[in-house]
C-alpha cells in the first residue's frame, strides 16, 4: 500500500473495528498473512484485539488489493470495501485526506519526531547527560539571532520546529522526575513565544495547552478541575482541527493521566470505562506515526491498561478500595504477554516489573510479588524517577512486612489484643527480634526504614496499643515499659517516617502523655496523629 491508502485505512479504522472480525474470514487470512501471524490471531480474545493486530499486520505486507479481497471472503464485508472505495475517491478527487491537506507528514516532520522521540528515549532511560547536549544545541541555534539570519526562510521555521520539539521534550522530562518547578521555568512561555514560527502553529498551540493544564496539575492537585477544563479540555478541542498523529495522540495520553487520577480519588466504575475508551483514542492516534513511535507508545499504553485492570495509579501507587475481578488480572496477564520487552525503556520496565509485582500480590504469592518488586526498584534507580523510587519503596516496605509477617506468624499480635496474656507479649517481642533480624539482610534502605517501624510498633506493645492505634483496655504498662518506649522512640529517624508511621509516632507521645495525666500534650500529638493518619486509621 502507497501512503495515502494506510492513511485511508487508518482512518477507517474505527469503522473496521465497530463491523469487523479476523476470526470470521481465518481460512481466508492463511492466503495471505504469515502462518505464525494467522495462529496468533487466534490467541487473542478480544475482538478489538485482533482487529488491530490484523491491520497492523496487513499496513505492513498486504497490498490494498489484498484487504479488498480479504473483506470480500463470502461476501462478508462488501461494505468496508464500499466506504474505503468512496474515501479514496474523494482523495483522487482532491478533497485530500486531511494529513496530507495540512501537509503534516513530509520528510522534514519524519526527522523532527524521530529527533522528539530520541529525547523521549533519553528521558526514559535516565540518560540526562545526552538529553541536556541535545537540548542545549537547539536551545543555542534558536536563540542565537545572528546565526538565524544566515538561515532561509524554509530553514529557519525547521529550526523553530526543533526548538519547539526539545522545549516540548523538556515538559515531558520535568514530568518523569516529578520536578514541580515547570511553571516557574521559562519552558512553557518560549514554546508559546515559538508558536508562530513554526510550520504548524495549531498543532504547537495545542501542545502548549496540554502541557501547561498538566503542569499545573502536578504543581497544585487542587487546581485539577480548573487545569482540567482551561486547558486540557481547549487542547481536546484543537484536535479535532488536526491529523491523528503523536501530538494529538499525546494529548489523550495526558487526558488519560488526569482521568486516572480522578479514578484514584473516587474508585467511580464509570470512570474506568471512560479510561480503556480515552486510551483506544490514544493508540489510534499513536498509529498513524512512524513505526518505531506506534510501536512504543503500544507498549506504553499495554502497561498502562494493565495497572488500569489491577488497580495501580498512575505513579505505581496502590488504588485501596476498587474492585479487581478474575477478568481484570487476565486481561492484564494478556496485555503484559503482548509487550516487545526488549523494547521498553527503563520507565516502562518498571512499570511492567510493577504490573507483575501485583499479580503475584493478590495470588498471595509474596515472595515472587517482593521479588518483581525490586526489579521495578532497580529500572527506578535507574533512570532516577523520583516518585517512582519512592512508590516502590512504599510497595518493597508493604511486601517485605507481609512477607515475614507470614512466616513469623504475627497474627500473635491479634490474639495479645483480645487475650491480654502476659506470655504472648514475650513472645511478640522474640517475634519482633527475628523479623529485625531478617530486615537487616535486606537493602540498606528498607532495612533501615524497618528498623524505625519495628522500633515504634514495640512503643506500641510496650503502652497497650493497637495494630490499627486502639487503645488495648486492661494490659498493664509499668514505668519500665514507659522507658523502654521513650528509649526506642529516640533511636527513630523521624527524617525518614513516611506518615503512616509519624502517625505511630504522635500515636505513641500521646498515649505516654495520657499515662502522664498530661492531657493538653496528650491531645496536641493525637492532632498530629490525626493529621498524618491513614484513612483506616481514622
Amino acid at each position: 500500500m502507497d501512503e495515502t491508502e494506510q492513511d485511508v485505512i487508518k482512518e477507517m479504522l474505527p469503522h473496521i473495528v465497530e463491523d469487523f472480525d479476523p476470526l470470521y474470514i481465518l481460512p481466508c487470512l492463511y492466503s495471505y498473512l504469515p502462518l505464525q501471524v494467522c495462529s496468533k490471531l487466534r490467541t487473542f480474545s478480544n475482538r478489538h484485539d485482533r482487529v488491530y493486530y490484523f491491520i497492523e499486520n496487513a499496513l505492513n505486507s498486504l497490498t490494498l488489493e489484498d484487504v479488498f479481497k480479504i473483506f470480500s471472503y463470502q461476501g462478508a464485508y462488501i461494505f468496508l470495501i464500499e466506504k474505503i472505495q468512496r474515501k479514496i475517491k474523494r482523495c483522487q478527487n482532491d478533497e485530500v485526506y486531511y494529513a496530507i491537506k495540512v501537509k503534516l507528514f513530509t520528510k522534514d516532520r519524519r526527522a523532527q519526531v524521530e529527533f522528539r522521540h530520541q529525547l523521549k528515549t533519553y528521558s526514559l532511560t535516565g540518560n540526562q547527560i545526552s538529553f541536556d547536549k541535545e537540548v542545549n544545541d537547539v536551545v543555542q541555534k534558536w536563540t542565537n539571532i545572528s546565526y538565524r539570519g544566515t538561515l532561509t526562510r524554509k530553514e529557519q521555521v525547521k529550526l523553530a520546529d526543533r526548538y519547539f520539539f526539545v522545549r516540548d521534550a523538556q515538559c515531558e522530562n520535568m514530568r518523569l522526575k516529578y520536578d514541580r518547578n515547570l511553571l516557574c521555568t521559562d519552558v512553557l512561555s518560549e514554546i508559546k513565544k515559538v508558536t508562530p514560527f513554526t510550520s504548524n502553529p495549531v498543532l504547537v498551540l495545542m501542545m502548549y495547552l496540554a502541557r501547561k493544564g498538566s503542569a499545573l496539575i502536578m504543581s497544585n492537585p487542587a487546581l485539577r478541575e480548573e487545569a482540567y477544563k482551561d486547558y486540557i479540555e481547549t487542547a481536546e478541542h484543537y484536535v479535532d482541527h488536526l491529523p491523528a498523529c503523536r501530538e494529538t495522540g499525546l494529548v489523550f495520553y495526558i487526558k488519560y493521566n488526569f482521568l486516572c487520577l480522578e479514578y484514584e480519588q473516587t474508585h467511580e466504575s464509570k470512570l474506568k470505562f471512560i479510561l480503556f475508551a480515552t486510551a483506544e483514542k490514544a493508540i489510534d492516534h499513536f498509529c498513524r506515526e512512524y513505526q518505531t513511535v506506534a510501536s512504543d507508545f503500544h507498549n506504553i499504553f499495554f502497561i498502562k491498561l494493565a495497572h488500569l485492570h489491577l488497580g495501580i495509579g498512575v505513579l505505581g501507587n496502590n488504588i485501596d478500595g476498587v474492585s479487581i475481578t478474575r477478568t481484570d488480572i487476565e486481561s492484564a496477564e494478556e496485555l503484559l504477554y503482548r509487550l516487545n520487552v526488549g523494547e521498553l525503556s527503563d520507565r516502562w520496565k518498571w512499570g511492567l516489573y510493577i504490573a507483575k509485582s501485583k499479580i503475584f500480590l493478590i495470588n498471595k504469592d509474596f515472595q515472587n510479588a517482593l521479588k518483581y518488586a525490586y526489579q521495578a526498584f532497580k529500572h527506578a534507580l535507574k533512570g532516577n524517577f523520583k516518585r517512582e523510587i519512592m512508590v516502590t519503596e512504599e510497595t518493597i516496605h508493604t511486601l517485605s512486612y507481609r512477607k515475614y509477617w507470614k512466616m513469623n506468624n504475627l497474627e500473635e499480635v491479634n490474639e495479645y489484643e483480645q487475650t491480654h496474656e502476659s506470655k504472648l507479649k514475650f513472645i511478640l517481642f522474640a517475634t519482633a527480634e527475628k523479623v529485625i533480624d531478617h530486615f537487616c539482610r535486606e537493602y540498606q534502605t528498607v532495612a533501615s526504614d524497618f528498623h524505625n517501624i519495628f522500633f515504634i510498633k514495640l512503643a506500641h506493645l510496650h503502652l497497650g496499643i493497637g495494630v490499627l492505634g486502639n487503645n488495648i483496655d486492661g494490659v498493664s504498662i509499668t514505668r519500665t515499659d514507659i522507658e523502654s518506649v521513650e528509649e526506642l522512640l529516640f533511636r527513630l529517624n523521624v527524617g525518614e517516617l513516611s506518615d503512616r508511621w509519624k502517625w505511630g509516632l504522635y500515636i505513641a507521645k500521646s498515649k505516654i502523655f495520657l499515662i502522664n495525666k498530661d492531657f493538653q500534650n496528650a491531645f496536641k500529638y493525637a492532632y498530629k496523629r490525626i493529621q498524618t493518619c491513614f484513612r483506616r486509621e481514622l
